[in-house]
């Protein structure tokens, strides 16, 4: 692979071959025949892997000839591979100082030869007589199954097969566009250049490597009239893989774990349009587009298996747009893509598959629990969404209260039940022979109602003025109170009360007012209280009533039941200077616990934003001496989060002692703003960590997942405003409501079951005993 090793080692003789032999080395197909579907079998093996069969040296001892074998891995499909082994030919002759690589001589390789056969006509040096002639009668016949198995083909009067000595033909078999340029006259490099075969397997295999490259431009010619494709080159790919391997000439190269790739990260299939024009090249890139594209191939065969890939091939030289190439071949299938409801049965009928080819057993066990959902029946944005339960273990949904209007959901901490918030437009209504009393005379009513094994309870009603009440259930960590707030007048100070989930009657449950947007610690005995009203924050007892005055600041969080902490912006402190301060409960008494330069400290030189603002806080509850830092770098043009794990421990025992910073890591950085809802939500057992982006840079929020032990995170795009997730009560499945299926995520097991369901949206989603 050295390249200024090798041109020391290769002879000027010819300034063209030389020149070839130089490129093929810096693309790494000196002895890699890849273009061919021949690999060598591990990135390892090199030339000198290669095992040395015969050196003949001539007879004035100024030339030799030397044949080694070299091992390939070929695809046979499905992720599977088989051995091959060619036979490598090379040649070197003697300088005045050392021998050197050299190209062959006019006699090495003798007259040209050709081989007739009624399609086909094939010529080639007589030094691969052999071998050209067995290749002309093999290709011939798989010409002949072109003819007989591809429908909607017309068989070529004549195609010619030059078998060149020209080393620039293993170059150019590299050039992806060439195997789906138009023509019946189609250059590929001898065998002998290739690599000769040494078994009927390998010669086989050499077999489909031309086949390949020679029916790829021969199905161009007779299903298009350009010359070449440079017009939706993927899709013509996509197309003519298909048929090939029908033909058997290659296997179809979407994988069952390309599928699984497909379901972990899914997407519409009106969003493979971005690929119509893309250019066929063999970087990463557009190799990645051409999977989502080869899919689209593939549902097409299952939709409308009546239509033949080559008036598909045909059609894409005409058609102005993806959709209206796509839906030509949907018309019988009841789908009218221009329509908007029947757009979303196609998509629905897309993603079940991908998830019927991509669904293997899981390796763990579902959760012994079931899923609550808001679904919406009609794709109509005056239809209510009803709240239904989908069991995993047997695919089965059940509509537990249909006919209402409910806007909310979320899980309780316990998974006992899940928290509802409806709109109502009656004057009272009676539930389960209770009668609850709304405000009389108001028409927009909102009610929060507990659902738990087939029993609700309304625990709260109120009017429902703009953002009025709604709930949020992360605040208290025994999953008893749930906070509701609401702002009197549109530009007022928010207030907020607490429901008393333990105290619920068939008039409501108990309800309490807090100071301030109520923080409780882990043990629900204290509360820290975020007012927005200029007082800062206050310390409260476990009824949310204020007991002493603790600072200006904001995004408060509870170490342990003992240990709090804030971000301090007082006086004179700017986001350069901002200071997370901690405290414990016993005096009050505060003192600088992480200054910015700490986090700072974690970036590699030369990396660290010019500004850093700490934006929250939250301690892992599973590992409460791990705390999670988000920030942002303040810039409005190119925004940037940071998620910063951070150590702490305490110099000695007992409630009053103060923690002690011990390290910051940096554990994840993103080019875009954290959404500010919702918060940082921890699985069961404190290893994962779930967060969202906004939408400032990228047209969608993406929902992160991050284990926070190894600081590898999964990212999911997720185009909701506010995408819903849960996690079950074992820690193990992630649950993922988004438009048109649900994602049961197993990350730990590197798992991901996708579930499509027949309704227009179901928005929300929380795992429930």
């Amino acid at each position: 692979g050295d390249r200024e090793l090798f041109i020391s080692l290769v002879s000027g003789r010819d300034p063209l071959w030389t020149d070839a032999q130089k490129e093929l080395l810096e693309q790494g197909l000196l002895f890699d025949r890849r273009p061919l579907g021949l690999s060598l079998k591990t990135p390892s093996e090199r030339p000198g892997a290669a095992t040395t069969v015969e050196v003949v040296v001539s007879p004035n001892l100024q030339a030799a000839e030397l044949q080694a074998v070299q091992t390939f891995a070929i695809d046979v499909g499905n992720g599977l591979t088989e051995t091959v082994s060619l036979q490598r030919t090379s040649l070197y002759r003697r300088s005045h100082a050392r021998w050197l690589f050299a190209p062959p001589l006019a006699e090495f390789w003798g007259e040209w030869l050709t081989s007739e056969q009624p399609r086909l006509t094939v010529t080639y040096p007589a030094r691969d007589a052999e071998i050209g002639r067995r290749l002309a009668l093999d290709l011939e016949a798989k010409l002949g199954e072109l003819c007989d198995n591809l429908a909607g083909l017309a068989c070529p009067d004549y195609v010619h097969l030059f078998l060149t000595t020209d080393p620039q033909s293993l170059l150019d078999l590299a050039d992806p566009l060439r195997r789906l340029t138009a023509t019946t006259n189609v250059a590929l490099p001898t065998p002998t250049l290739v690599g000769l075969p040494l078994d009927e397997a390998s010669y086989q295999a050499l077999v489909r490597a031309y086949a390949r490259h020679l029916l790829g431009p021969v199905i161009a010619v007779v299903t298009s009239e350009w010359s070449c494709c440079h017009e939706h080159p993927l899709f013509i790919q996509a197309l003519l893989d298909w048929q090939l391997s029908q033909l058997g000439v290659q296997p179809w190269p979407l994988t069952a774990a390309d599928y699984e790739a497909i379901a972990e990260r899914p997407f519409s299939l009106g969003s493979v349009g971005l690929a119509w024009s893309t250019a066929l090249t063999e970087t990463a890139a557009v190799q990645e587009q051409q999977r989502p594209v080869l899919a689209v191939v593939d549902f097409l065969q299952q939709q409308a298996p009546s239509v033949s890939v080559a008036a598909m091939q045909r059609e894409l030289s005409v058609s102005q747009s993806y959709w209206d190439w796509l839906q030509k071949w949907l018309e019988g299938s009841g789908f009218l893509a221009r329509d908007n409801f029947a757009r979303a049965d196609l998509e629905r009928a897309w993603l079940r598959h991908v998830s019927q080819a991509a669904q293997t057993p899981p390796p763990i066990p579902l959760p012994g629990q079931s899923l609550q959902l808001l679904c919406q029946p009609v794709a109509d944005s005056s239809s209510a969404f009803d709240l239904y339960r989908y069991d995993p273990a047997t695919n089965s949904w059940t509509n537990e209260l249909p006919g209402r209007a409910f806007t909310f959901l979320a899980g309780r901490q316990d998974d006992q039940g899940v928290i509802l918030e409806e709109l109502i437009d009656v004057d009272s209504l009676t539930l389960q022979g209770a009668t609850v009393s709304l405000a009389t005379g108001a028409s927009d009513q909102k009610r929060v109602v507990l659902w738990q094994e087939g029993r609700e309870v309304v625990a709260f009603a109120g009017p429902a003025r703009s953002g009025n009440v709604s709930p949020v259930n992360w605040a208290d960590p025994t999953g008893r109170r749930l906070v509701l707030y609401q702002r009197g007048e549109a530009t007022g100070p928010l207030s907020f009360l607490y429901l008393d989930l333990g105290q619920c009657t068939t008039a409501g449950c108990a309800q309490n007012t807090a100071a301030g947007f109520p923080l409780w610690s882990p043990d629900g005995q204290n509360t820290l209280l975020w007012t927005d009203s200029g007082i800062g924050l206050l310390l409260g007892d476990s009824e949310g009533a204020p007991l002493d005055m603790i600072a200006p600041g904001f995004a408060p969080f509870w170490l342990d039941n003992d240990r709090y902490g804030y971000v301090y912006e007082g006086p004179g402190l700017s986001h350069l200077v901002q200071q997370v301060r901690v405290a414990n409960k016993s005096d009050n008494q505060t003192k600088l616990f992480l200054p910015i330069d700490e986090l700072m400290a974690t970036f590699a030189a030369g990396e660290q934003p010019a500004e850093l603002s700490i934006e929250y806080l939250a301690a892992n509850p599973a590992d409460r001496q791990q705390l999670i830092v988000a920030a942002t770098n303040l810039d409005e043009v190119e925004p940037e989060s940071y998620l910063f794990g951070v150590k702490w421990t305490l110099e000695a025992a007992g409630p009053s002692t103060l923690p002690i910073f011990q390290e910051a890591t940096l554990l994840l950085q993103v080019d875009d703003h954290f959404a500010s809802y919702p918060p940082f939500q921890f699985s069961p057992d404190g290893r994962w960590l779930t967060l969202v982006t906004d939408t400032w840079r990228h047209p969608s929020r993406l929902l992160y997942l991050l284990d926070v032990t190894t600081g590898e995170a999964r990212t999911y795009n997720s185009p909701r405003p506010y995408p819903r997730y849960d996690w079950s009560a074992d820690g193990r499945w992630l649950a993922r409501a988004d438009s048109g299926f649900l994602q049961l995520i197993a990350p730990a097991d590197d798992y991901q079951k996708l579930i499509v369901y027949d309704f227009a949206d179901c928005p929300a989603v929380a795992w429930s005993e």
